[in-house]
């Protein structure tokens, strides 16, 4: 599952500081929560047992009771932080509350009118999280800058006739996959000069053949920042990468 999400003019919402700040707060949704833009292929997991479909149920339908009962309904920042919560008490693979500072910054700094984010760490029933997903989505109140595309990223990409340009990819699916992605999204023509592309869990469980390319590459200039991995103190790092043009 692929998710754009994309800021527009809608009747009289436009893209005002009230709407930045609700951008900041959907990726504060959707960088802390652990089915968003679930890519269809199975997913490894650091920690959480491999290819365990029930656990993955499990977790996910107690995560969603969750935000249903300590949420408040239409507020993003309340959402996110009951997510994190939840994610501190029940481990979960996500960007987290430390890396996820890292990103907010980045958003905050670029102000991207689309943004799509790759990958997810549940394996178990694209379309069922999918559900899910819009539901939590709805809870925080950003349904309307909210694209949510079930299918893998390779499909998923050649149908996105509406959008012209990405503002900024966010990688965080199944690592082997993280280079073959990458020149997907090479070729797909979206990237312009300024896109970035934001790379999580460089280091655990690691994407080596990624960080080769993508540091070696003429037209990217990265960063990386040294980080942990989410609700824990083990390291872990998150890539920058700007195209150039």
């Amino acid at each position: 599952m692929t998710l754009t999400y994309r800021v527009l003019v809608q009747g009289s919402r436009s893209f005002t500081s009230s709407t930045r700040r609700s951008w900041s707060n959907l990726w504060g949704l959707t960088g802390h929560s652990s089915i968003l833009l679930q890519d269809a292929r199975h997913v490894r997991r650091h920690q959480v047992p491999s290819n365990d479909a029930a656990h993955d149920a499990d977790v996910t339908q107690k995560r969603l009771a969750y935000v249903r009962q300590h949420a408040t309904r239409g507020d993003a920042q309340s959402v996110r932080d009951v997510i994190d919560k939840f994610g501190y008490e029940n481990w979960m693979m996500n960007v987290g509350d430390v890396k996820g500072s890292i990103v907010d910054a980045e958003i905050r700094k670029l102000q991207p009118k689309v943004m799509v984010e790759i990958g997810g760490y549940c394996g178990y029933s694209a379309v069922r999280f999918g559900n899910l997903l819009r539901e939590v989505v709805d809870i925080a109140g950003l349904s309307d800058v909210v694209k949510i595309i079930v299918g893998p990223f390779q499909e998923s990409i050649e149908k996105w006739s509406e959008v012209d340009h990405v503002d900024v990819f966010f990688i965080d699916h199944r690592k082997d996959l993280y280079l073959p992605d990458l020149k997907l999204i090479e070729k797909s023509g979206l990237l312009q000069q300024g896109s970035v592309i934001i790379a999580d869990n460089v280091i655990t469980p690691g994407a080596p053949d990624y960080l080769e390319y993508i540091r070696a590459h003429p037209k990217f200039q990265s960063v990386f920042h040294e980080t942990k991995l989410e609700y824990s103190d083990e390291r872990d790092g998150i890539e920058v990468s700007t195209f150039l043009g």
